[in-house]
């Protein structure tokens, strides 16, 4: 769905005018309509939501007064806003303004461009968003593994008749808000037609493909002038085909972990036991895991301001070394010592053979991710 807002920003638009309805840019535009020689009433029970108007009303040029009736049968028509071509009337009556402003229904002046050529603009700006819709829905589609191999292939050639069975897929989140959108016809044209670079919500995603391994993803990237300004997550680098979903999905965990670790990359193969806990982290079973037993530390610093919070926090980021854990916490090791036991004791972790290390671990590691959500959950 495109607004009023998209559609000023293509070229033909820039010199619209706004006289009201502020307010109202906001509105979806399906298609973009010309009217000649309808009336007012007929207005009010022709089809035309959300259709962007233009007209130069040459059926009231003698009758200005006639334009506030106009613009209220085109509000009731649910039409997206109106634009009047200065050929007949060089500005919209007051009346009609204020009651555009009364519903926030945008209205516009323009001046010497053909209506023929702005209505076909919208109608490629509308074609091009339900291509990108097209191409989101099966990338959608292809993360959700649901697919049998044959139809992950089928769907990805659906992208790229050209994709090659080796691919790399990396996950590319612009740093902030404020830069310009990438212009993907532009960037497709420096790529070899067995890579695709797509829009994906916020994010980008660029499918690297070869017969080969030796895809060569840093140069890609540089080329597209990707390595700046930008946080990426790579996957592996996959040999079949019927393998994307997999890829894409690990390129989406490892720009989370980028994003969680404040780093510019994160390939996939290098972020141990994240791959399992960033895509579980919501699991109810998995929330309670963790919670249960940050609860506990939590519960004991409350009432004694003990830090065995930060102490497990700390002995886990030292790899399990008290030596680090003290240099971390500026504490003597004798005290991370005795802290570490009670921790072990208040969580029983004594009674768990073998694994007394990676319960707390994966309970710390949990916690912290839970605690900076701000840096990934949009993603």
């Amino acid at each position: 769905m495109i607004t009023i807002h998209e559609v000023l920003k293509l070229k033909r638009f820039n010199t619209f005018r706004l006289i009201a309805g502020a307010g109202g840019l906001d509105k979806v535009v399906s298609k973009g309509g010309f009217i000649d020689h309808e009336t007012a009433e007929e207005m009010r029970t022709l089809a035309f939501k959300n259709e962007m108007i233009f007209s130069n009303l040459p059926m009231i040029k003698d009758h200005p007064e006639k334009i506030v009736d106009f613009v209220g049968a085109l509000i009731q028509a649910q039409t997206s806003c109106f634009a009047l071509k200065t050929k007949i009337f060089s500005e919209i009556p007051e009346d009609a303004i204020i009651l555009a402003n009364k519903h926030n229904y945008p209205l516009f002046l323009f001046d010497d461009t053909y209506i023929e050529e702005l209505i076909l603009d919208i109608d490629g700006l509308v074609n091009t968003q339900k291509y990108l819709q097209k191409q989101l829905d099966i990338l959608d589609i292809i993360m959700s593994n649901t697919l049998a191999p044959h139809n992950v292939r089928f769907e990805a050639y659906e992208l790229n008749r050209s994709f090659k069975e080796h691919h790399i897929v990396c996950m590319i989140k612009p740093n902030t808000k404020a830069q310009p959108k990438l212009d993907i016809r532009s960037c497709q044209k420096l790529l070899d037609k067995e890579h695709s670079l797509f829009p994906y919500k916020e994010n980008y995603l660029l499918i690297m493909s070869k017969h080969t391994e030796e895809i060569k993803y840093e140069s890609i990237l540089e080329l597209l002038k990707l390595n700046q300004n930008y946080t990426i997550g790579f996957s592996d680098i996959m040999s079949d085909l019927t393998q994307l979903g997999i890829a894409i999905n690990q390129a989406h965990t490892s720009l989370k972990f980028a994003c969680y670790k404040d780093k510019v990359k994160a390939h996939y193969r290098d972020i141990g036991i994240f791959q399992v806990i960033l895509p579980l982290l919501d699991q109810p079973v998995v929330s309670d895991y963790y919670r249960r037993m940050i609860q506990i530390l939590e519960s004991y610093d409350d009432k004694y301001q003990s830090g065995l919070l930060d102490t497990a926090i700390a002995y886990i980021h030292g790899d399990g070394d008290i030596k680090k854990a003290s240099d971390i916490l500026y504490q003597h090791q004798n005290t991370i010592r005795y802290r570490v036991r009670k921790i072990k004791d208040l969580l029983n972790l004594e009674r768990l053979e073998g694994m007394q290390y990676e319960s707390l671990a994966m309970a710390i590691h949990l916690h912290e991710l839970n605690m900076n959500r701000d840096k990934f959950n949009l993603l």
